[in-house]
């Protein structure tokens, strides 16, 4: 039956099944000589150079080698060699080359340990992957046959499969950067699948965004309690959300977990020691040959060291890691299959327009209604240059002092006033915040307009508390900033 075996590349699967036996044997790409060409080379330079010594600087005894009972090769010297030899090289002669071969026993089990051990590891890290894409995929199907809504909530619904089909790119995306400890230099590619609010949370935690983003995927299946096609539907929904939990887990177990060091240790001295001391005793023992053998030999050694190193971490960025990119694409094109297309981030949290610096007050007639329903007029930005104040850390710094002296909006400086009124206008239609989730991405922008990225949890954690009944101007929001970046301590 023909071997099947699989070659993972920088961004493809290849199959090397039908390769000629030259093209498997000279190959250099995904191979160890990459990594091993430095040592061997090495090596095979220090055997050269010994068996030149021994050839033209001084004669040594001529070893004849025999084959044991066992098979190893012994290298002895004849008494008539050995008596010539004396006169000419003195200790020399009394060598006993045969003790080399007893180390090789030692470095050879800790090799083979370590590389069983790796491949175990590549084949577990595979399996979790494969059960990744597996549960997105059953999660798909479920998806688009178990939800059954009225003719009047298709709209509604097909919205909600949307929203999950992005979010689950969200968490492919995001396992992918924990996996590899990218959450930070790779957020970028993270941050475009997400809504702002949604970025900040994740700025905020600054690790495990899986998790995250699975709760959100959670609450969007609560949507469906209603439209379950038999009564158990969304509970087994809700299992494939907690085997992609464990998906991620097993992943990221893999990926903090190195191999025990004091083994990695042991094991890269006796190789090197070995390797780099065989050269001498090739080169007494097989003249000429010793240099070739002992490269023969280090390329072997130290090519099966390299495999193992490279099976250990199953999720990095070289050639034969998995590649990860590979199996996010499986589980988008399982969704396209099923479901709608993923809604973009704009269709859910729009940007908010930008505003006029110069805004006119509003009119009496506007501020005698806000005023009888207990709220205050928006209060204009005024003639500052809010992008170029929070750019300046002077100011921000000055800022930093006043949310924490200051508990009411009138004790702010007319330049924090500025910063306050844009964020806020930007935010609050007709001048009054009236939603909760209106209030917590205005807490959310302001969080790191502000430079206060610590307290972001903080703040949405107390906005939630807010509720949704609520008619808050702009000073009401502003004396509410002030007193709870006072009570939660949260401004550095």
């Amino acid at each position: 039956m023909r071997a099947i075996a699989v070659l993972c590349f920088d961004s493809f699967f290849a199959d090397y099944s039908e390769w000629a036996i030259r093209q498997v044997i000279f190959s250099w790409h995904g191979t160890t000589l990459k990594s091993t060409w430095p040592n061997v080379v090495a090596i095979s330079l220090i055997g050269l150079i010994l068996c030149l010594l021994c050839e033209f600087a001084f004669e040594l005894p001529s070893y004849d080698t025999v084959y044991s009972a066992s098979g190893v090769i012994d290298v002895v010297a004849t008494a008539a060699n050995k008596a010539k030899a004396e006169s000419q090289t003195g200790y020399l002669a009394d060598l006993d080359l045969s003790a080399q071969k007893y180390p090789l026993v030692f470095v050879a089990i800790l090799l083979v340990f370590r590389t069983g051990f790796a491949y175990a590891r590549f084949m577990e890290g595979r399996g979790h992957v494969g059960k990744m894409v597996l549960t997105v995929r059953d999660l798909a199907r479920k998806l688009s046959t178990f939800v059954l809504p009225a003719v009047d909530q298709d709209p509604a619904i097909d919205r909600v499969r949307s929203n999950i089909v992005r979010l689950l790119k969200a968490f492919v995306i995001s396992n992918r950067l924990s996996c590899r400890k990218q959450e930070g230099s790779g957020f970028a590619e993270l941050e475009a699948v997400l809504t702002t609010t949604e970025a900040g949370i994740l700025r905020g935690v600054k690790k495990n965004f899986p998790m995250v983003i699975l709760q959100w995927i959670g609450k969007e299946l609560a949507h469906f309690k209603d439209s379950q096609m038999f009564a158990r539907a969304l509970d087994s929904m809700e299992e494939d959300i907690g085997e992609l939990m464990g998906a991620w887990m097993g992943m990221q177990k893999l990926a903090t977990t190195p191999f025990p060091f004091p083994y990695a240790q042991m094991c890269t001295l006796f190789l090197y020691l070995w390797c780099y001391s065989f050269p001498f005793v090739a080169s007494l023992s097989m003249k000429g040959y010793g240099c070739v053998i002992a490269a023969v030999l280090a390329y072997a050694l130290f090519g099966i060291n390299a495999v193992s190193l490279e099976l250990e971490d199953p999720f990095g960025e070289e050639t034969n890691d998995l590649d990860l990119n590979f199996f996010e694409t499986a589980c988008m094109k399982a969704c396209a299959a099923l479901l709608p297309p993923p809604l973009s981030p704009l269709d859910i949290e729009p940007l908010p327009a930008p505003v006029a610096k110069q805004q006119s007050h509003p009119s009496p007639i506007l501020a005698q209604h806000q005023f009888q329903a207990g709220v205050s007029a928006t209060t204009p930005a005024g003639n500052y240059d809010v992008s170029s104040l929070l750019a300046n850390p002077n100011f921000i710094v000055q800022l930093h002092n006043q949310l924490k002296t200051c508990t009411k909006y009138a004790e702010l400086s007319p330049e924090a006033m500025a910063v306050f009124a844009e964020a806020f206008n930007q935010f609050a239609g007709r001048g009054v915040i009236d939603q909760g989730n209106t209030l917590t991405k205005l807490v959310t922008y302001l969080a790191f307009a502000l430079k206060m990225n610590n307290g972001v949890a903080v703040l949405m954690e107390q906005a939630d508390l807010v509720g949704n009944n609520l008619q808050w101007g702009m000073e009401i929001f502003v004396d509410w900033f002030l007193k709870t970046c006072k009570t939660t301590n949260i401004v550095p």
